[in-house]
């Protein structure tokens, strides 16, 4: 028995190391994570919204419907940023501090309404497998959604739990305002807004849905303002926009498609992987004590997965990340519950289930310590080195990360026009007269530029006629094109 408990501690102690170790290390992958085109995007709006009081993206210049004024945009999110940028200044880092924040709140609020009641070794699996899962950290690292709409979610979950435990009406009001508040986030975040709603109803707690519906939709009604200020633009931005990654389908069997293909999100990567495989483990010890402690969160998490698995969102795995948390829950539940396996089949599903737990933690470490590595480029300090050749205020046609710091200092147009104007046309002659007819000044080429547009070293410097290589980094793998002015003499 003492030698039981020693070992309790010593997991405990182990457990509780690699979650503050883990937390160092994402401070490191805090500064060194590559921008990635979406927080470059965003971050463009929060600063247009702050210079001009509305949001329009030259980034998007020949890409309708988003070259005019954006009436569809992560609401909740932008205005998080535009609040940041007033107090601290708008910046990448100060952009990405809000999704690092809201993972950590997530985090803490998961270990303490877990350990109310409960063990706190169980509240410290839960922050260790979460911290173990690249899906989950990887949305702390960057300026999206996903981190600030999770905290959200986790905040409706456990309010509706204290709601159920008081019968307090006004617990589940306030649920579905953080439900729609996700929403508002991001549009699938109203998932938990139909997972609240869903969930009370199989409980038989008819009221309490509606409430949860009801305040969820309030919460989640700013999102659609621009409905009303320009109907057919909200329309043509939310349903016919050609730069959607997929195109929503309304046919009545695509949410069954959809969800008959749900594999290709929770099986596509390893950084969700290691988790999915781990829950479907645990999924034979989900019986007697387990499923008694935890059937409302086992019904409100086969919602929540029901629901994004038939939505028409892309199987991107960063979609998954509202049902992680839970994930996370019931497998430390059952961590716990396979101690003593009863028959044959149990204790091989036992083994399965600790075999593949030595692999997720091996592999979750890795991927931290790999992601805190600093990567050779800084893309802030390539493009501040560009700038000081560039004229300022002119228009520069360039990747996205451009936007970090040069918003304000040019006209930054991203290269999506003109991909989208050659479509199977790609040459130097085609670059060069849509680049010149608009006006462009300078182009700044990386590599993902020139697989795109297929284009050597070589070319760039020499094969255009009307731009010529005004600067070239090899290390970075940047260069700048200048056009070409020509200077006539006076007689």
């Amino acid at each position: 028995m003492a030698d039981n408990k020693i070992s309790d501690i010593t997991r405990h102690r182990l457990t509780l190391a690699l979650c503050l170790l883990a937390i160092l290390v994402l401070i490191l992958a805090f500064w060194s994570r590559q921008i990635h085109n979406d927080e470059a995007w965003i971050g463009q709006q929060i600063w247009s919204l702050d210079q001009t009081g509305h949001i329009e993206s030259e980034l998007f210049r020949d890409c309708p419907p988003l070259d005019q004024e954006i009436v569809v945009y992560h609401k909740l999110l932008v205005w998080s940023g535009l609040g940041a940028s007033q107090i601290a200044g708008w910046g990448l880092y100060q952009l990405r501090s809000i999704a690092f924040l809201a993972g950590l709140l997530s985090l803490a609020i998961l270990f303490w309404q877990l350990r109310q009641g409960q063990d706190r070794v169980l509240s410290w699996k839960v922050v260790a497998i979460l911290l173990l899962t690249p899906v989950f950290w990887l949305q702390m690292l960057e300026f999206r959604p996903e981190s600030l709409l999770l905290l959200f979610g986790v905040l409706s979950y456990f309010t509706i739990e204290k709601a159920r435990q008081t019968q307090n009406l006004a617990y589940y009001a306030l649920a579905g305002l953080f439900a729609g508040f996700a929403g508002l986030t991001h549009a699938f975040g109203f998932v938990f807004v139909i997972a609240g709603f869903v969930a009370l109803l199989i409980d038989r707690k008819l009221t309490a849905a509606v409430f949860v519906l009801v305040f969820g939709v309030i919460g989640f009604s700013p999102y659609a303002s621009g409905y009303f200020t320009d109907r057919e633009l909200f329309i043509e931005q939310t349903i016919h926009n050609p730069l959607m990654t997929t195109a929503l389908s309304f046919d009545w069997w695509q949410p069954l498609v959809n969800l008959l293909t749900e594999h290709k999100r929770i099986l596509r990567k390893p950084e969700v992987i290691g988790l999915t495989v781990l829950f479907l483990l645990s999924l034979p010890f989900v019986r007697g004590d387990v499923w008694r402690k935890n059937r409302f969160l086992f019904i409100y998490l086969t919602v929540t997965a029901i629901v994004l698995a038939a939505s028409p969102l892309p199987k991107f795995t960063r979609y998954m990340i509202p049902i992680v948390p839970f994930m996370a829950i019931i497998i430390a539940q059952v961590s716990f519950a396979i101690s003593n396996p009863m028959s044959n089949w149990q204790r091989h599903a036992a083994t399965a289930f600790r075999v593949w737990s030595v692999l997720f933690i091996a592999y979750g470490c890795f991927a931290l310590v790999y992601e805190a590595i600093p990567k050779q480029v800084n893309q802030i300090e390539v493009n501040a080195i560009m700038a000081k050749e560039m004229q300022p205020a002119s228009l520069v046609m360039a990747p996205f990360d451009f936007v970090f710091m040069q918003q304000g200092n040019f006209i930054i147009q991203s290269w999506w026009g003109a991909d989208r104007a050659a479509g199977g046309n790609k040459s130097i002659s085609f670059l060069e007269s849509y680049a010149d007819s608009r006006g462009v000044e300078h182009l700044i080429v990386d590599p993902v530029i020139m697989d795109a547009w297929n284009l050597s070293e070589q070319q760039l410097n020499g094969g255009f006629t009307k731009y010529r290589l005004q600067q070239s980094l090899p290390e970075a793998r940047r260069y700048l094109l200048s056009r070409i002015h020509e200077h006539t003499e006076p007689q």
